[in-house]
């Protein structure tokens, strides 16, 4: 099993820059890959003027240990040349 992950208390702005067309130096402002991780929790965070936002990819190897994540007290505005918040996960991540 991965370990928990908790984020909080955090401001997240004003990093990448957008170069020419839909080209920038950042696809995404914060990325968490996570492999066997069964609980993460972002709180009273703060992701804006970014180029992108938010990815979360999650990778399990079972039904067990299935990621169950909250999003709590948190604001995602202003990002901008991705999507603002995406989650990705395998097959074994739906309940």
């Amino acid at each position: 099993m991965g370990p928990n992950v908790i984020i909080g208390d955090c401001s997240i702005d004003y990093n990448g820059y957008h170069i020419y067309g839909n080209i920038s130096t950042s696809s995404q402002a914060v990325e968490l890959h996570l492999h066997n991780t069964m609980w993460a929790q972002i709180r009273s965070t703060l992701i804006t003027h970014n180029i992108g936002g938010l990815l979360i990819t999650s990778e399990t190897s079972s039904t067990v240990a299935r990621l169950a994540i909250i999003i709590r007290d948190s604001a995602l505005t202003r990002n901008s040349n991705s999507t603002t918040l995406a989650l990705l996960g395998n097959n074994y991540q739906v309940s």
